[in-house]
Formats: structure tokens, sequence, C-alpha cells
């Protein structure tokens, strides 16, 4: 069955199981990528596709008739309203579905509250159908027939472009509260007071610091006993020089003493000493300018410092003993003592933690647990760790990474799995063994041997096959064939090759020459000083070779990558190189070889 990129229906049809997976495969495709491309041709309620043929690419879901596409949000993750209206605003609440946000017209925002228009930004500015509520507003108010609740405090107010006071002027004002009317009369040359002597709550008059015609103005921050003559004030401002016949004991107040943000209480002829709060940063400081700042506590007090006049402990300095600090209440985290600090809970630091060098248990060392089962100290010479009756666990997410066991194994892991192990006897490894190149096991410790040059870096090993092709003089042997028997096999222990090989031929061909073996997975190097013949080795089998032999060796030059094939034919000093003429087409031979490698 064939599928198009864009069409692909959902129903899977019967057929062969690699069909019905392509099928599968095809449709979970679609689905991961929200169907994306040209509309399918398939479609559900409420399905999903990635519109990519459109432009800007949308995300659109299916109605729940399966009618037509929603369109939800473009593919870069922003979304796109529509206009709506003030009854069915473009974004809405699910339980209020007529209160939201909508668009009536280009460049505008508005917000509809149950279907009607409450506000509308425009490039204009704010409209707003209804009452406005605020502390505090800045800027110019045009308000049309609007309602002011409260005090009305502004630079200037107009009526219709004309200052307020030149609209109201020798106008009577009525509704005042201790006068009938009120006009807009010249300075009175009289007034007549009553004697209010025995009042012990009387507000003084005054006015504000202006010229012309002034109201007269009171407050209750400014109060008058006239029974006893008392003035009281909320504060008092300057440095009180002024004052005179100060009462004996003036020393001692029995009402609060008071200061306003900024001003400090100063002690000392050049006042070294300072008490104060900063109403801009909004912070309390006792500040020392000259010497100690110390805060002392009679014999057996202890110095508290807490959150609020009731809260809990921050800080505790007890009397000749313990200084004590505090976390939102409860024990304290942190405690000096007789011997050092004991702390409760985590240290995190963000320094280092400067310990000095250990010489002994009881100095510059980290002790963990109840009794002090691990140790982490500096002695002057090395970093050590030290546990008492338990192992030392190193572990990763939820796994073990390193064990090591008091008196016993060292336990190293991957993924969970140990992989070496120390015992009495020696290591165990689970798994191989892996050495960078040019690395490998030294064996220099038992350097005993008499010879010269000596390597005892045991740094490769390999095995593998490997294909003998077998040729006659200067040619390249592609015209020899093989039985199914041909094939061969290497092992290599640091630079020594051994290799094994055996063929059956079918055909010798037709190449004439000396006969030799090519096809060594390594090349030969000179391993004995004077000579060309590197290697040697022996057939240890052969048939149908003739005339018969009493033997067959091999042997290798330096930096030729050939096995040389010669013969005994009887008790002879330097074996005879092989020919052609010796191989039949049906010549089978086995043979091995040792010889080293350049690495």
């Amino acid at each position: 069955m064939t599928f198009t990129p864009d069409n692909t229906p959902y129903t899977i049809e019967n057929g062969t199981g690699q069909n019905v997976l392509d099928q599968l495969n095809e449709v979970f495709g679609k689905v991961i990528a929200n169907n994306s491309g040209t509309e399918p041709a398939t479609t559900v309620a409420y399905m999903l596709w990635a519109d990519t043929a459109s432009t800007p690419n949308v995300m659109k879901m299916r109605d729940s008739s399966n009618n037509t596409w929603i369109t939800l949000f473009k593919l870069d993750g922003s979304y796109t309203l529509l206009d709506g209206s003030n009854s069915a605003p473009a974004l809405s609440f699910t339980d209020n579905q007529n209160t939201g946000i909508f668009s009536s017209a280009a460049n505008t925002l508005d917000i509809s509250c149950g279907g009607t228009t409450r506000g509308s930004f425009s490039s204009t500015g704010l409209t707003v159908t209804g009452n406005v509520s605020g502390t505090t507003f800045v800027g110019d108010i045009n308000a049309v027939d609007g309602d002011f609740d409260g005090t009305l405090e502004a630079d200037a107010i107009t009526v219709n472009g004309t200052a307020l006071n030149t609209v109201i002027a020798g106008v009577t004002v009525t509704n005042a509260t201790n006068a009938t009317n009120a006009t807009n009369a010249t300075t009175a040359t009289n007034i007549t007071a009553a004697d209010e002597s025995s009042d012990t709550s009387c507000f003084p008059l005054f006015v504000t610091a202006a010229t012309g015609n002034l109201g007269p103005k009171t407050g209750s921050n400014l109060a008058f006993n006239s029974a006893n003559g008392t003035l009281t004030a909320t504060a008092f401002v300057g440095d009180g020089s002024g004052l005179t016949s100060l009462p004996p004991g003036s020393d001692t107040y029995n009402t609060d003493l008071k200061f306003t943000d900024g001003t400090e209480l100063k002690f000392g002829a050049d006042f070294d000493l300072r008490i104060f709060y900063d109403n801009t940063s909004s912070d309390s400081f006792i500040y020392a300018d000259i010497g100690d700042l110390n805060i002392c506590a009679d014999t057996g007090q202890d110095i508290v410092i807490q959150s609020g006049l009731s809260g809990n402990h921050l800080a505790q300095f007890n009397f000749e003993g313990a200084v004590e600090l505090f976390h939102n209440g409860g024990a304290a985290k942190f405690q000096t003592t007789s011997s050092g600090i004991s702390i409760t809970g985590n240290i995190d630091a963000t320094g280092n933690v400067d310990l000095p060098n250990s010489s002994g248990a009881t100095e510059g060392r980290i002790l963990l647990g109840t009794n002090d089962n691990l140790s982490l100290y500096y002695d002057g010479t090395n970093n050590n760790i030290e546990t008492s009756g338990a192992d030392i666990v190193i572990r990763g997410t939820g796994e073990d990474l390193a064990v090591f066991k008091d008196n016993g194994a060292v336990q190293l892991f991957n993924n969970n799995t140990e992989r070496l192990a120390t015992s009495g006897t020696g290591v165990t490894i689970t798994g191989n063994l892996a050495f960078p190149s040019g690395n490998g096991i030294d064996f220099s410790a038992t350097a005993d041997g008499t010879g010269s040059s000596q390597n005892e870096l045991l740094d490769d090993y390999e095995e593998g096959l490997w294909v003998p092709v077998l040729k006659f003089g200067t040619g390249d042997g592609s015209d020899i064939t093989y039985s199914s028997i041909r094939g061969g096999s290497y092992t290599k222990i640091g630079r020594q090759v051994t290799v094994h090989f055996g063929f059956n031929l079918t055909s010798k061909g037709s190449q004439t020459g000396s006969a030799t073996i090519s096809g060594l997975p390594f090349n030969p190097v000179s391993n004995i000083v004077g000579t060309s013949i590197e290697a040697s080795g022996v057939v240890s089998w052969w048939n149908e070779v003739d005339p018969n032999i009493i033997n067959i060796v091999l042997s290798m030059d330096d930096g030729n990558d050939l096995i040389d094939i010669r013969l005994a034919g009887a008790a002879v000093d330097s074996p005879t190189t092989m020919t052609n003429s010796y191989f039949q087409d049906d010549t089978e031979l086995r043979g091995t070889i040792t010889y080293n490698t350049s690495t």
C-alpha cells in the first residue's frame, strides 16, 4: 500500500506484518508531527493540524462537529485573537464569558464587564465609562459631569478655562459648620473670645504661611490644656537650646521620647556615638565612630536579639557561656562551646573553610558522625580521610561509585556494577582492561634479562583473521583459484606476530617464478642484525606437491610483507626457493610463522 505524506488515512488495512508495521509507523509519524503540512484528507473532531502551508504557520483544531478548523495559535508560539465584541470578548473567562478583552476598531484595546464597555485604550489615551476610584491621580483630569467623593487637592482647578477662585469671587458660600454664611469679607478689627481656662483639651488656631484673607485652621496634633498650661504636640523640632526653666529631674520622662525620620540621638562632644533611623533605606543604626561598641548586661543576665518585641530569638549571648544563633525560632543552629562550635543542620558555604594542619585528633579536623566515625584533615604532608568501624562509600545519583571497606576490599563500580575489587590475594576485574595507545602492562620491576635494549612494556594484544594470497614471481596471484578451504588467523602479543594459514588450490594459474604468500596482517621489521632473513616458520602439512620433497620451510625478509616458501629435496644447508613448477592445480598447504613488527 502506498501512502502520501500529507493525506495518509488513519485506517490500518489488513496486510503482512511488515505492511501493517509500515502503516502504523506512517500514522504514528503523522500524530507525532501534529499532521504538519497541507490539510489532512481524513478529519475527525478535535483533531490537531500544524498548518505549515499557510502564512503565517498556525496550529489548528477540528471543531466538535468536525465541520471546520479552529485556529489556536501561531507555530512560533504567539497568539492572534479575533476582534470580538463587548458581549462576546475575544479573551473571556469560563464562568463569565461577557467579561474580557476585545478590539472595537483598529489600534484599539477595549475592556468589557458584563457585556458593557468600561474602558477603551487608543492612540489618544484612555476612555472610561463609569466611576474611577483611586487614592492618587497624577496628570490632567478632564471631567464631564464628574463626581469627586472625598478631598480634592490640585495645583490648579479651572472651570471652562477660568480659575475657580475667579468663578466663586463674591459668591455667598453656605452649608458652613459654625457660621450661617461666609462672604468674601475683609479682615475683622475685633474678635470676641470666650474664657476657656478650665478646658483640658483646646486646639489652637493657626493660618498657613500666605498673604491675603485666610481662614482659620486647627489640628489635633497640637493641643493645649488651659487648666494646667500644658502644650502637647506630636513632635518638637530643633536642638532645644532656647528652652528655659526646665523642671528638676528633667532627665526623667514619663512619656515616650520621639524622634522624626533622619533625626539622630547623639552622644559625646564630637557625637562619636549615634542612634538613628534612616528613612531612605528603612534601616536603624547604632554607630560608634571611635572606639569599641560595647553592649553589656549585668551579672547573670543574657543579651538577646529577637524579632519584634515578642518574636523569635535571632541571637543570644549567654552570660559567660555560649553564643547561639537561631533560624525562625526553635533550637539554636550555631553554638559556641568550650572546645569550639556546634552546628545543627547543614553548612552551605560560598567561600573556604580554613583549618590548620592537624597534629592530633583534637585539632584541624572535620569530624563527622555521632562517634566521630569519619575524619578529614591535612597533617602537613598528606591529605587524610579516616574511618572508624565503617566503610567509606562514594556515591553518585542512586548508585555506588567506590567503596573502601575498613580492613577489607576496595571496590570500584560502573553504573552500579562492580568492575574492580581488591582482595587478600590481589585484584579481581570484571570486564576488560583497556589501555590507551602506547600504554600497557609494565614489567620493568623484574628487568633481569642480560640482553640489550630491553623493553618490558606489554602494550598490545590482538587476535584476528587474514586471507593468504599465493603468488609466483612478480605476479599478483589474480589467476590462482582456491576451494572453500582458504584462510588464516593471527595472534599479536606486543611486537610479536604469529600467523597460521592454509589453502587448497583448484588452479595454480599461469604465472611463473618464486612462490610467496602475501596479505599479512602486519609487516615484518628487522629483528636479527646482519641478515635480511628476519623470521622462519614451517609448513606442517602439504599434499599434491611434485616432485615429492623432504621438507617445506618459510622465511621472511626485512621490510617485505611476503612469506617466502622454501623446500629441501634432500639433506641440504640452504633450502631452495619453491617455484610454480612444484605446485599442482590441487596443491594443499598448512603452515605457520612467527615474526616481529614495528610496534
